[in-house]
């Protein structure tokens, strides 16, 4: 999701320029804010409630918050927030989506 009125980057753009997106990912995608209604204590509450919704552990590998994605001005940003239960997702999860945004930026 993204809270960045000016991004020209689609949240759908990123996720299918993850590395082996069609394959690797089960995308859910959570409804934004509007602009000044951001709560973390929400978003951090909705993505511990869906990791428990999926039965399993590991749960999910994680989660990304995009709050900026412009191509024009090559401003990328967001979080990531890993699944400290999945032993390979520290390392590999953040690095899908730097993956994704050197192909979305070039």
């Amino acid at each position: 999701m993204s809270v960045d009125p000016t991004s020209d980057v689609t949240i759908a753009e990123l996720v299918g320029n993850l590395p082996n997106s069609e394959d690797s990912f089960d995308v859910t995608y959570m409804s934004k804010p509007e602009e000044g209604e951001f709560e973390f204590d929400q978003l951090e509450q909705d993505i511990y409630e869906f990791g428990h919704s999926v039965g399993e552990e590991p749960y999910h590998q994680g989660s990304f918050f995009v709050y900026e994605a412009n191509r024009e001005e090559q401003k990328y940003k967001f979080t990531a927030h890993v699944n400290m239960t999945s032993q390979d997702s520290v390392a590999r999860f953040p690095q899908m989506m730097y993956e994704s945004i050197l192909k979305t930026a070039t």
